[in-house]
């Protein structure tokens, strides 16, 4: 028997956004309420291309970025509230 678990989250619970290095595993928590100017470009440690500049990923994740940061503002529930689903954490 196979049980799959999922969990919803309010978009005000979010804590914070982790970009994690693929090549050498630095991790960064950006906070998505101080998230002020663009995600960096490269790994603060090794220098791994992240979101270089006039590149799709980037302004992906910056309209994301944004957009959590506007949603957050309006999670007050009255009219309607943005959750999101998740697998189970492993």
């Amino acid at each position: 028997m196979t049980i799959n678990k999922s969990y919803s989250v309010d978009v005000a619970d979010i804590d914070s956004i982790i970009l994690a290095c693929h090549g050498c595993k630095t991790a960064l928590n950006l906070p998505p309420s101080d998230i002020r100017q663009d995600p960096p470009q490269r790994c603060p440690n090794c220098g791994a291309d992240w979101f270089p500049d006039h590149t799709s990923d980037r302004k992906t994740l910056n309209v994301f970025l944004a957009s959590l940061r506007d949603l957050r503002k309006r999670s007050d529930g009255k009219v309607c509230q943005v959750r999101l689903i998740i697998s189970q954490p492993n």
